[in-house]
């Protein structure tokens, strides 16, 4: 039986041991929680937004964008778990805010930038120069490589609506739907057999994926009701390797309960 967590802050990825979270103090900061013990531990301390943080395959390093040089001009930034370093900068921005989306077994980042954000992938070479991947008139969102790195999910509106794709990576040929209904943040499970993705009502769906000489791909499956507010800019669910566990964000609803102020409640103790 799969089971899922509510959570009520922007989350990430697992990692083996971690869930990355985004938490907003005075700005928004990077922050991680134990799975088996529950604690949380801050991660980035600059007073600049630090947001959408990626894994690095073996879970020791973290790349996520920030606006530290200049306000909302996010650029990509390198941080070694557990060290007092100072964040490394990996590449910088011209206009377009750039987010990681997936830190490959390679080493190179896979992230989207531009107003419909389009896909390019930062090899870990010396020049660090970026490589366009996909670039349509169509916004986009999401992309997600398999653990053989031969598969690309992704969400495109296309169509009119998003929905989910299935292409060859890094070629983006090969395309095929997944998708019937809509479809956003796609996730596969470690063994690539199994891609999951959000409905537009919110529902964790599931889609059978077949290899071979021909993708095959079976009809979209809901797995349960989820209670997030749909939102393309933020990861808002996350998945274990084997699928069996989900967190998942939930709304948190504002309360509006009144409250009582006593003033000199000193003197009222001694009566």
């Amino acid at each position: 039986m799969r089971r899922k967590i509510w959570c009520e802050n922007f989350l990430y990825r697992f990692c083996t041991r971690c869930l990355l979270l985004v938490l907003q103090t005075r700005t928004l900061n990077i922050w991680t929680i134990e799975l088996s013990s529950g604690i949380v531990s801050r991660m980035t301390y600059h007073p600049a937004n630090d947001a959408a943080p990626v894994w690095s395959p073996d879970g020791r390093e973290l790349v996520f964008s920030s606006d530290r040089k200049v306000r909302q001009k996010w650029d990509l930034y390198r941080k070694v778990v557990g060290s007092t370093e100072e964040e490394q900068i990996l590449f910088e921005s011209s206009d377009s805010p750039i987010v990681a989306q997936q830190w490959l077994k390679d080493g190179s980042i896979l992230f989207t930038s531009g107003s419909n954000a389009d896909f390019y992938l930062l090899p870990q070479t010396a020049d660090r120069k970026p490589v366009s991947l996909l670039k349509t008139p169509f916004h986009k969102g999401g992309p997600c490589v398999s653990s053989d790195g031969h598969r690309v999910a992704y969400e495109s509106d296309e169509t009119g609506r998003f929905e989910i794709y299935l292409a060859a990576f890094p070629t983006f040929t090969e395309r095929w739907p997944v998708s019937n209904g809509g479809g956003h943040q796609p996730l596969w499970r470690k063994d690539g057999k199994e891609l999951l993705y959000l409905s537009p009502e919110g529902k964790v769906m599931s889609v059978e994926v077949k290899g071979g000489s021909r993708l095959k791909t079976g009809a979209p499956q809901a797995l349960f009701q989820s209670h997030v507010l749909m939102d393309n800019r933020v990861k808002q669910y996350s998945v274990t390797g084997d699928a069996d566990r989900f967190i998942i964000t939930e709304p948190v609803e504002e309360s509006n309960k009144p409250f009582t102020v006593v003033l000199n409640w000193s003197a009222v103790l001694k009566r």
